[in-house]
């Protein structure tokens, strides 16, 4: 079998990222008869989830939290491709129709056994996740990167007319920012915070992992839960961010981009929500 290792050097970038630079690489070599194996030794490995433990129990750190899309066993080295440096051309996965784009990501980024068994018992806890909102809120770091910084108050006209429409809703929401889920509280009681999840001090200015007290391990974790329960949910409304559209194309669900395309391989007027592939004002 004809492979290739699939590394990245953004050290500090966020897991959801990494996942977002991976599954482009693997696109790419589908595409061109070869088999990836997902690479992330300690030299080439998130900062914000080091951990010593669990590099003890497995040395590859995706394989802390996924399954190989290809490989039970790390095959023999030889061509390794780095996300920096790879070029993907008109293979880009992300310019692919959304269907296919969401069946990829279903079909090739899947949770370990021990992740699976801790999404599935939180989506218990939650229960009725068919009858949710889910809700997340991305900004400790958003201001100047296209990333627009919303406020929480954006969501509401939308998270109004999803209730107008089929009332009796809960809200399962999780933020990046301290006190983001308790406004949603104020205005919504029926919200239930992912407490799970962490939030960063609201004066914060970098993403939420460097902060987060929790080992390396669980912080990945985290993210594997908040991606799990939102991508069950009947509605998830979201701004941009690499994990709410993780959660979004795992989803079956209906999907609110506030500022964003879902697919994020297109230019998008920020000023706009997309909404079934329609675009309706942002601020109302």
């Amino acid at each position: 079998m004809n492979s290739v290792y699939l590394e990245k050097t953004d050290i500090g970038a966020t897991l959801a990222t990494w996942i977002y630079c991976s599954m482009q690489m693997l696109y790419y070599a589908d595409n061109i008869g070869l088999k990836g194996y997902i690479s992330w030794p300690p030299n080439r490995s998130l900062q914000p989830h080091q951990d010593q433990a669990a590099w003890a129990r497995c040395p590859n750190m995706y394989e802390w939290w996924f399954k190989q899309p290809y490989f039970d066993s790390a095959p023999p080295r030889g061509e390794t491709w780095i996300a920096e440096l790879a070029g993907v051309g008109p293979r880009n996965l992300f310019f692919q129709p959304l269907d296919a784009i969401k069946q990829y990501y279903r079909d090739h980024v899947v949770f370990n056994a021990e992740v699976k068994s801790r999404v599935d018992m939180a989506a218990v806890k939650y229960g009725n996740l068919d009858r949710a909102i889910g809700v997340s809120w991305r900004g400790c770091d958003s201001t100047d990167d296209g990333r627009p910084r919303l406020p929480i108050e954006v969501y509401y006209p939308f998270i109004d007319d999803i209730l107008a429409e089929d009332p009796g809703l809960k809200i399962l929401a999780t933020a990046e920012e301290a006190t983001v889920v308790d406004k949603l509280k104020a205005r919504y009681p029926q919200t239930v915070a992912i407490d799970e999840a962490f939030s960063a001090p609201w004066e914060y200015r970098k993403h939420s992992e460097y902060v987060n007290p929790a080992s390396g391990y669980e912080r990945g974790v985290q993210t594997c839960l908040m991606v799990g329960l939102l991508s069950q949910c009947k509605y998830y409304v979201k701004n941009r961010s690499s994990m709410s559209s993780w959660a979004a194309w795992l989803s079956r669900g209906k999907i609110i981009n506030l500022a964003h395309p879902e697919n994020l391989g297109f230019n998008f007027d920020l000023t706009k929500a997309e909404i079934d592939g329609k675009l309706v004002p942002l601020y109302r």
